[in-house]
């Protein structure tokens, strides 16, 4: 994805992808009850000559067409200078959907040969940009937690940022750094076990620099 939006190839052990695996039905359910919609999402945002990339659970707000992406269905959203937002869907699980992908393949890849254009690149698109973690940018992240909310908001004033209600339990944090988040994941850790879950929430990232592109999937 990285590589066709931008021109470049992402390593993927620097990506570190994160897996649903650690999200409860607890999270869900107040996410939910806050507006969002937790979904595996893989990031990519443009800025400058940097690129931002994410594969982890992420908060959807509910008002975006991303987050009805469901079932089969797979999506992906593009923030361009063009056109501004779009959305593209369609089926990308279940039996029929892998049968098309895989013959698709085979037909492209035998069709390669039969037209020697074999080991061409997919996409001739290169540009050198320099590839962080979309964790580093400041963003807001929806706080799921069994503390209570003057507990959380003694917390965050420590750390200097500040939480919003929502209308559910959850909460929303406003544009965190990496190291605020890190300074109240260490206070809210007791005995061992870490009290809050932070999800970051789509579209919340604050970069520097005014330009930005950015391109999302879920599936």
């Amino acid at each position: 994805m990285s590589q066709f939006a931008f021109g470049q190839t992402v390593d993927l052990t620097r990506l570190q992808p994160t897996g649903i695996t650690a999200l409860t039905a607890t999270d869900c359910q107040q996410a939910q009850q806050a507006g969002y919609q937790l979904k595996l999402l893989a990031q990519a945002e443009r800025h400058g000559s940097n690129l931002y990339v994410r594969v982890a659970p992420t908060a959807i707000p509910q008002t975006s067409a991303l987050s009805q992406v469901a079932g089969v269905q797979n999506g992906v959203a593009i923030t361009s200078d063009a056109i501004g937002d779009s959305l593209y869907t369609g089926p990308g699980a279940g039996s029929t959907a892998t049968a098309n992908s895989v013959l698709n393949d085979v037909l492209v890849a035998a069709n390669h040969l039969v037209t020697a254009t074999r080991g061409l690149a997919f996409n001739r698109n290169h540009v050198q940009l320099r590839v962080h973690a979309l964790d580093q940018l400041p963003q807001r992240y929806l706080l799921v937690s069994s503390l209570s909310r003057l507990t959380l908001q003694t917390y965050a004033n420590e750390v200097d940022f500040s939480i919003q209600p929502t209308a559910g339990p959850a909460l929303i944090t406003t544009a965190v750094t990496p190291t605020q988040l890190a300074q109240l994941q260490r206070l809210t850790t007791i005995n061992g076990q870490a009290q809050v879950t932070a999800i970051p929430i789509a579209f919340s990232t604050q970069p520097a620099a005014a330009a930005v592109t950015a391109i999302q999937a879920v599936s």
